[in-house]
């Protein structure tokens, strides 16, 4: 018969055997994203349709009031403020059309693969700070991390503030990146969400010819 120190005992010794898998697994390796991308067109989403659909859902503070005085809702203005805002997200939610990686974590060499695209950016996926640039050349902070599922975060402010997040995904086989770029509600335009597919392409990085 067990005493009353074996039934503890026991318990503890059968919750240790079912735990033991999950102490002991080890965590993944990142996916690596080394090697040369293009753009799916088709599977991605427009990033200029993306913000002109943004920008028929809003209105210009400009012209809100002289459309209410008028006992309406107003039509979305034209000023040129709002272009302005639509112009630095458009920046933020566009990227080249052919890439190249080199990655050797924690550093992953991101690159335009075409002359007429120039754009280069080191990210570092260990939390440290670093620079990284738009398609029209400003100079934004940023951090990256991975995430649970191999996802990798970017998450860094435009010129104006507004929040960025743009998360790397790698297909199971290999053959595709998906790139998400969320960019934050704030003043003038609502949240705006751009999905683009990249496919494995056989490119020598850095040697496209003109």
């Amino acid at each position: 018969m067990l005493n009353r120190v074996g039934l503890p005992a026991i318990a503890l010794s059968c919750a240790l055997l079912i735990s033991w898998p999950a102490m002991t697994a080890e965590t993944p390796p990142p996916p690596d994203f080394s090697g040369s991308w293009e753009l799916n067109e088709e599977r991605s989403d427009d990033p200029r349709e993306r913000v002109a659909e943004a920008m028929r859902h809003t209105i210009d503070p400009s012209r809100r009031s002289a459309a209410a005085g008028r006992g309406g809702s107003g039509a979305a203005g034209s000023g040129g403020s709002r272009q302005a805002v639509g112009e630095e997200v458009e920046a933020l939610v566009a990227a080249p059309r052919v890439i190249t990686v080199r990655h050797h974590d924690p550093e992953l060499l991101v690159a335009s693969a075409l002359p007429d695209q120039p754009f280069q950016a080191t990210l570092y996926t260990d939390g440290r700070a670093f620079r990284r640039r738009d398609l029209r050349g400003e100079s934004l902070e940023a951090t990256a991390s991975w995430r649970r599922g191999g996802r990798l975060v970017i998450e860094y402010s435009s010129p104006s503030g507004r929040a960025v997040e743009e998360t790397w995904e790698l297909v199971a086989d290999g053959s595709r990146v998906l790139v998400s770029t969320e960019v934050a509600a704030a003043k003038l335009l609502p949240a705006i969400r751009v999905q683009r597919v990249y496919d494995r392409v056989e490119i020598i990085p850095w040697a496209v010819p003109d």
